[in-house]
C-alpha cells in the first residue's frame, strides 16, 4: 500500500490515488484503493497467492521533463513473502495485466520505463525496462522492504538519468540507471502506475 505525490518541471502534478484505474488478475480481490485515516491508499496485493495487479492514473503525464515521484511502501500480512512491487511509466494500455510472481504484473508493457522492489528471498531492487527487471542489486539487509514504511523518492533528470531512493529506519539505498525515457517509450508523456505480484508465496501490499 502506499501514497503518491509526483511533481515536474513544467507540467501538471499528480497527488494521491483518487480517480486510479486499478486492475487485477483476481475479479477484484487483490488491487484496491483502501481510505485509512483520511488517507487514500493503493493495495497491490493482498496476502494470497498467484496475484497480479496494476494501477494507473487515468490522465497522461509529460515524462521528458525532469519531475520527482514520492511515496510510502508499507506491507501486511504475508507468507514467504512474495514477490514485490514495480513503478512504472508506460505507453500502452490502462487496465493490462502482466503475469503474477516475480515479474509483478508488468511483463505485459512495452515499451516502459520504470523501477522495482522484490522481497522473495534476500530484499533486491532495480529497474524496469520495457517490462523486464534489469539492474537488479540485493540490499545488505535481506528484510529491508518486506519490514514496510519504505519511503520511496524516484527522479528523472530530462537528460537520460532515472534515480530510486529508499529508505527504512534512518537507512537509505540509491541506484541510478541511464535511460531516456521519451525515446524508449516514443512519445514524451506517459501512463504512470504500480504493478504488483505475488507468486507461491505472498504478502499484502
Amino acid at each position: 500500500s502506499g501514497t503518491l505525490s509526483l511533481g515536474q518541471t513544467g507540467g501538471s502534478s499528480v497527488t494521491g490515488f483518487a480517480g486510479w484505474q486499478c486492475n487485477d488478475n483476481a475479479s477484484g480481490a487483490a488491487c484496491a484503493l483502501v481510505a485509512t485515516n483520511s488517507t487514500l491508499w493503493l493495495r497491490l496485493t493482498d496476502n494470497a497467492n498467484s496475484r497480479a495487479s496494476t494501477a494507473f492514473w487515468t490522465n497522461r503525464v509529460e515524462v521528458s521533463n525532469p519531475w520527482t515521484a514520492t511515496f510510502t511502501y508499507r506491507t501486511g500480512a504475508y507468507n514467504g513473502p512474495a514477490d514485490g512491487f514495480a513503478f512504472i511509466l508506460q505507453n500502452g494500455s490502462l487496465t493490462q495485466v502482466g503475469s503474477s510472481g516475480g515479474t509483478v504484473g508488468v511483463d505485459v508493457f512495452k515499451p516502459s520505463v520504470g523501477t522495482f522492489i522484490n522481497v522473495y528471498n534476500n530484499d533486491s531492487f532495480g529497474f524496469i525496462l520495457n517490462g523486464a527487471k534489469v539492474n537488479t542489486i540485493n540490499t545488505a539487509n535481506a528484510s529491508f522492504f518486506q519490514s514496510g514504511n519504505v519511503a520511496f523518492v524516484v527522479t528523472y533528470n530530462g537528460r537520460g538519468t532515472l534515480t530510486q531512493y529508499a529508505t527504512y529506519n534512518g537507512t537509505t539505498v540509491s541506484a541510478s540507471y541511464s535511460v531516456n525515457i521519451a525515446k524508449t517509450l516514443g512519445t514524451g508523456s506517459a501512463w504512470i502506475g504500480f504493478g504488483g505480484g505475488t507468486g507461491g508465496s505472498r504478502i499484502e501490499q
